[in-house]
């Protein structure tokens, strides 16, 4: 993987200097099947990134029952984003956005005695970097 860093002026990216021309793209919400299509035409259309969010409700319906599949695949979309050429921003969270309901925060997080949500509070954090950890083991080598 190239150096990648920013100075002044920009972002470099192995001593290049390189501009993002991204576009947003919710692998979760689309049919794998349109994915590689879709991907080739952000390419053709002159975007060199996509962005995509990992809405962790989609992905955690239940607790500690983890999803990869399917129009979940996470690791196949952002491998499919490559090999089209885009580099690829992940948006992980916690909360992705107004896209998916509650932010993208798991509905059985509320069901956790004292948990506040989007709060410092140890047992929040706890739960949000164990869900990183799943989500960064998802794509680790990439």
């Amino acid at each position: 993987m190239p150096r990648v860093s920013i100075d002044p002026q920009g972002l470099l990216v192995g001593g290049r200097r390189c501009w993002i021309v991204g576009a947003a793209l919710e692998y979760s919400l689309l049919d794998p099947r349109l994915w590689s299509r879709s991907l080739s035409l952000l390419r053709q259309t002159g975007f060199n990134t996509v962005r995509t969010s990992v809405p962790w409700s989609l992905h955690e319906r239940r607790r500690a029952k983890p999803d990869f599949e399917g129009s979940l695949d996470l690791r196949a979309f952002v491998e499919l984003a490559i090999e089209q050429g885009l580099w690829v921003i992940v948006r992980l969270g916690p909360v992705v956005g107004g896209t998916f309901s509650g932010g993208g925060l798991p509905a059985w997080l509320s069901e956790i005695d004292g948990l506040r949500l989007r709060e410092p509070q140890d047992e929040f954090l706890r739960l949000v970097s164990r869900w990183f950890d799943t989500v960064l083991s998802q794509l680790k080598g990439l």
